[in-house]
């Protein structure tokens, strides 16, 4: 990216937006994507003009889980901003409709099946999982 050049940020939506998918094939095809020392699928992909961090889950040939762990200032989901407090963050989903269960370091939405993780006060990361059933 040129210098001075602003990085978009993004409105993250219900159905993962990163280039990778829950529910592609394991061998989604993906080159920038590798494997970690403990075995799970990593790498950095270019999302909103920026590259970011993200890890994936697998079982039985297929990405069930795609969570995406670099989130930049302006990022949002759903029109809601990911910074601030996550009591702000969760409250804000709630009066979007969403059913939202928060502890400590997690914000669980049920459907579709998102979380968020939280690490000092501030939510660090997204994550798409496949519907269970």
């Amino acid at each position: 990216m040129p210098k001075g050049e602003r990085v978009s940020e993004m409105d993250f939506s219900e159905v993962c937006n990163v280039g990778v998918r829950p529910g592609d094939p394991e061998d989604h095809g993906r080159s920038e994507i590798g494997v970690s020392s403990k075995g799970r699928p990593v790498g950095a992909i270019e999302v909103g003009g920026a590259v970011r961090d993200v890890t994936l889950m697998f079982g039985g040939g297929t990405v069930y889980e795609v969570e995406l762990t670099t989130l930049l200032p302006g990022d949002t989901f759903q029109g809601v901003p990911l910074t601030g407090s996550p009591d702000t963050f969760v409250e804000k989903l709630r009066s979007k409709g969403y059913a939202v269960e928060f502890d400590f370091d997690n914000i669980e939405i049920s459907s579709p099946p998102i979380g968020f993780f939280v690490v000092e006060e501030q939510v660090s990361s997204i994550c798409w999982r496949m519907p269970r059933g």
